[in-house]
């Protein structure tokens, strides 16, 4: 087995079928596209983009892999750590 299918079929072990997959990923991204009623900064898309690949997987896959919750919450703690700077930019003007 090449090293490209073994990694493969370790990531299909953990997170499901990559068809499957996709197609989960497809039907979250669509309900953001069609709910999101303002702008979001570039940062914030970014991260709610990794946020619904991660919950994709979880969805798709092992609901219990610990390191998809720990992205998840890296994810969201990059934003807030970005907001709350600039909040206190704002505080100090």
């Amino acid at each position: 087995m090449s090293d490209v299918r073994k990694i493969l079929s370790d990531r299909e072990s953990v997170y499901g079928s990559y068809d499957e997959f996709t197609q989960i990923l497809t039907e979250l991204k669509y309900v953001q596209i069609q709910r999101k009623k303002n702008d979001w900064t570039y940062y914030q898309s970014e991260a709610m983009n990794m946020i619904l690949l991660k919950i994709a997987r979880l969805i798709n896959g092992d609901p219990n892999h610990v390191d998809t919750w720990q992205d998840i919450a890296g994810y969201a703690q990059l934003v807030v750590d970005i907001l709350e700077e600039k909040s206190l930019k704002e505080e100090s003007k």
